[in-house]
């Protein structure tokens, strides 16, 4: 039972669910009070209620349930369990799907509903995948209605997702990456801005994701050992305007070797923050106290302000401005596949939850060095060939 505190209303509250009653259908109610305490008791004055048998006359107007009502639980049994950047995707998004369903009884939206919203959406403009983002969210919370009974079949399921092209993404050579980083370090200098140098730096040695990057503490990082234990992720709630951290994409943690050179360029970083934490303006939040990266003001950094601050670096190296900062990941994965790295090891790096992602991710690397084993065992074969036809 997740228990919430409404800042407006200045009450704890909670969704709680009693069971099913004599017409089948799932009881819930939200419960709220001014203290814990007190919010315990009216958990306890409802149970007792249900047990009583209270709720066993079902009036026939209150046989069905709202769409937005079904939202409403969906959201908040399912949706808070999610890392805070995938929440806030699925709650802006169900403001337009309540907008087109709402008000209407669950039961009674269909397929040809359903399909018809989609459509617009494209009509709209938006792109494939977002369209099936919204197919996921419908799909998911009617699942869950038919889980609770409050319909009898989804009706999203028979719905097939809108065909995508495969997402390209750009990658640098490594002498443009070299090119990249020396970008980044001039930059640095004439600002007097290290933070974002080694941010980026460590992004393109090691493959971490960004997020991952911002929620470094110096504990995650043995520069003896040289090697970051990455178990941890920066997000931001653009709705409540926070930041937060959480666990990686797959809720894993990974250790990444460096190298000697991202260990120096750490040691020295190292240095300079030790001299930031004496000049911040403000004294920083208790989770945010031991980051690695933060601003003057004791808040960590954000990622559209990186993100402005490597376009700058671009534009200042002649490279192209289409590259993201999270190509510098894929930058990573290429330059050691096409090294000659056994694709395990970067999926390892990559913290990537099985390999067949990273073979598929990058099929374009996979299937040059696979010419070139062809032509190796070929060469090979060509030394001892006797002639025979």
């Amino acid at each position: 039972m997740n228990i919430h505190y409404d800042e407006k209303r200045k009450k704890y509250w909670t969704r709680i669910t009693l069971g099913y009653n004599s017409a089948g259908r799932r009881v819930q109610k939200k419960v709220s009070a001014k203290t814990k305490r007190d919010l315990q008791a009216e958990i306890g004055r409802w149970i007792k209620q249900f047990e009583d048998g209270e709720f066993d006359e079902v009036d026939p107007k209150d046989r069905s349930i709202r769409f937005d009502e079904v939202a409403e639980e969906w959201l908040q049994e399912h949706v808070d369990e999610l890392a805070v950047n995938t929440k806030g995707s699925y709650v802006s998004r169900m403001n337009k799907i309540l907008s087109a369903f709402g008000a209407c009884n669950i039961e009674e939206v269909t397929t040809w509903n359903v399909r018809q919203f989609l459509n617009k959406l494209e009509e709209e403009g938006l792109a494939p995948r977002t369209v099936n983002t919204y197919r996921s969210i419908l799909s998911s919370m009617f699942g869950y209605a038919v889980q609770n009974k409050y319909v009898t079949e989804n009706p999203v399921q028979i719905i097939k997702q809108v065909r995508t092209t495969k997402r390209d993404f750009e990658t640098f050579s490594a002498l443009e990456l070299t090119s990249y980083l020396e970008g980044c370090r001039q930059i640095a200098e004439e600002e007097r801005n290290y933070g974002n140098y080694t941010i980026l730096k460590t992004a393109a040695f090691t493959g971490m994701r960004i997020g991952e990057v911002l929620a470094l503490r110096w504990k995650d990082i043995d520069l003896e050992k040289a090697v970051i234990q990455v178990g941890r992720s920066l997000s931001y709630d653009r709705k409540n305007k926070r930041f937060s951290i959480g666990g990686t994409k797959n809720n894993q943690t990974r250790m990444v070797t460096i190298s000697d050179e991202l260990v120096q360029t750490l040691k020295w970083y190292k240095m300079q923050w030790m001299f930031l934490l004496k000049r911040l303006r403000e004294e920083p939040e208790t989770a945010f106290q031991d980051l690695i990266f933060l601003t003057i003001t004791g808040r960590p950094k954000h990622y559209s302000y990186i993100g402005k601050w490597h376009k700058k670096v671009l534009r200042h190296k002649g490279l192209s401005q289409t590259f993201r900062v999270h190509d510098l990941r894929h930058t990573h994965a290429t330059l050691l596949l096409e090294l000659g790295e056994h694709p395990k090891v970067v999926q390892e790096r990559l913290g990537h939850k099985d390999i067949s992602v990273t073979m598929n991710m990058y099929t374009h690397v996979t299937m040059t060095l696979q010419r070139q084993t062809a032509d190796h065992f070929g060469a090979m074969m060509g030394q001892h060939s006797t002639g025979e036809v």
